[in-house]
Order: structure tokens, then C-alpha cells, then sequence
């Protein structure tokens, strides 16, 4: 409750001179919101440790009130330096906003880059360096022996629906290389079909941390998630489905944006790019699709 002591009015109160201060001062703040934020650029690219040089995803931003949000730039010049040889980029014509490089060249471990991109008077770099390979070297599954009762919700947990799941635990386990300063990001991708988000937010099915945080001896390294299976009924069997499971290895860079994209405070991921948004950073992968049953 807000309570207002004093005369409204009246000469000497201050009232009407008050009032035209605070309604010139929601004026401005008013201008101040509905002025559009310039115009910035949104750049996407990842280099593969071991593989040719990748695909630059090129848009800007747009306003809220914008009905194509993040359009794509058709027309900019992308170069993207890799151990001091430029490689120039062309578009790709079918798809708006996307470039691909004019000459082939495979990215090797431990080679800087810098992503240059300009655009009606606007720049924005990039720089970061490619990590060691990375490989699987064994995955453990282990589903339950039965399932669970649950109760399935949306993300907004408007709609229940009783139910049971069946737990699957599943090991990752890789070797580090000797220095270990990279970070890792271990991922679980059952199938879209699977359980609802909220679910899916409950167990663990990935993480992002410094490698030599992961738990092992010497250089083995090791991480255990869990997803879950539906079922209708306590009897049912588990269903066989495909599981995809991946190891990523970078630097910093793309650990912290991997980080802050679920971050519910952050309007957008924390990037790498200098003069824009967005994420240009080198990584290694493995990934395998494996049959459970």
C-alpha cells in the first residue's frame, strides 16, 4: 500500500511543478525504450579439429517488435585466417546467411584462427585454437531392471500425465591428453520422443567442466548421466531405441558460451565475438549412435 501525505496542490506545495518533472521524466524514459537498439552482427562458426574448414552462419539483430528475427546478411566478406593462410568465403546461394570457404583445407590440432567479418561498416572478429582430437573409448549402458511411476509434465507443468520410466545409466570413458587443460562437454541425446523437459531437467544427460575434473586416474577420464525411457505400464519391457552419445572437446570459449546458453538470466550465450555476437571457436568431436535394447 502506498500512502501520499500532503496537499495536492496549492501554491508554494510543489504539486503541478512536480508533476510536470516526473511526466517529462516518463517521457524520456519512454523514448529511451522504443528507440530500436542498433543493428549488430550475429556470427556462428566451429572449426573441427581433423576436419575441413566449416560452414559461417552470418545475420544481425533484429528488434523485438521485428517479424523476421535475426535475419540472414547476404552480403558480406568473411576470411578466416587458420596458422597465418586466409581463406576467403563465398555465400552459399540456397541458403541466405550462410558461407563456405573457396579452397579446402583440414584444421590441425593446435592451430590458431581468427574469423574476420565486415558488413556495411561493421566488424566483428573472432580468435580461438583447435584442441587436441578426441575419441570414445568405451561406453558402459545400464538400463534398470524395471521402471518407475512417474508423473509427465510440459515446461510449464500445465499438463500431468501419470506414467513410468525406465532409468538408463550410461558411462563415457576417453583419455585426456598429457597437458589436460582443456575443457569437455559430454552430451546424451535419446530419442525427441522421449520424456517431457521437465524430465529431461531432473537427470543428468550432460555436462561442461575442465577435463582434469572429471573423475579418473592419470589420463583416463570418465562421466556418468542417466536418461530416462516411458512406458505405459509396470510390465512393459525396454523399448530398443537408438542413443546417441557425444564428446566434445575445446577451450574456454565455447565452454562458457555451452554454459551460459541455459542460462535463464542471460538474454543471449556468452560469446567469443569482438564487435557482435555469437561464437567462433575450435573443437574436437566424437560422436556414435549406438543400439540399446
Amino acid at each position: 500500500m502506498v500512502r501520499f501525505v500532503g496537499r495536492s496542490g496549492g501554491r508554494g506545495s510543489g504539486g503541478p511543478a512536480w508533476f510536470v518533472l516526473f511526466a517529462l521524466a516518463l517521457s524520456l524514459a519512454a523514448c529511451d525504450v522504443v528507440e530500436p537498439p542498433p543493428e549488430r552482427l550475429i556470427v556462428e562458426a566451429f572449426v573441427e579439429t581433423g576436419e575441413g574448414l566449416p560452414e559461417v552462419i552470418v545475420r544481425r539483430s533484429a528488434g523485438l517488435d521485428d517479424p523476421d528475427a535475426a535475419p540472414p546478411v547476404t552480403d558480406a566478406e568473411v576470411v578466416l585466417e587458420i596458422a597465418g593462410e586466409a581463406a576467403g568465403y563465398e555465400p552459399v546461394g540456397v541458403r541466405p546467411g550462410r558461407y563456405q570457404p573457396r579452397a579446402e583445407r583440414v584444421a590441425a590440432p593446435g592451430e590458431r584462427f581468427e574469423l574476420e567479418v565486415t558488413w556495411q561498416g561493421s566488424r566483428a572478429t573472432a580468435a580461438s585454437a583447435l584442441p587436441a582430437p578426441v575419441v570414445l573409448d568405451s561406453v558402459r549402458i545400464a538400463p534398470a531392471a524395471a521402471p518407475v511411476a512417474a508423473v509427465f509434465a510440459d515446461s510449464l507443468g500445465l499438463e500431468l500425465e501419470e506414467g513410468f520410466l525406465y532409468l538408463v545409466d550410461v558411462t563415457l570413458f576417453w583419455t585426456a591428453p598429457p597437458e589436460d587443460t582443456a575443457w569437455v562437454r559430454t552430451q546424451l541425446r535419446p530419442p525427441a520422443s522421449f520424456p517431457s523437459a521437465v524430465v529431461d531437467f531432473l537427470l543428468a544427460t550432460g555436462a561442461v567442466e575442465r577435463e582434469r575434473d572429471f573423475p579418473g586416474e592419470a589420463v583416463a577420464r570418465r562421466w556418468s548421466g542417466v536418461y530416462a525411457v516411458p512406458v505405459e505400464a509396470p510390465s512393459d519391457p525396454l523399448p530398443p531405441h537408438a542413443l546417441e552419445v557425444a564428446l566434445l572437446r575445446s577451450g574456454e570459449d565455447y565452454a562458457r558460451y555451452a554454459r551460459s546458453r541455459t542460462d535463464p538470466g542471460r538474454r543471449e550465450p556468452d560469446g567469443n565475438v569482438e564487435g557482435g555476437l555469437g561464437i567462433a571457436a575450435g573443437l574436437a568431436l566424437d560422436r556414435r549412435t549406438l543400439s540399446v535394447e
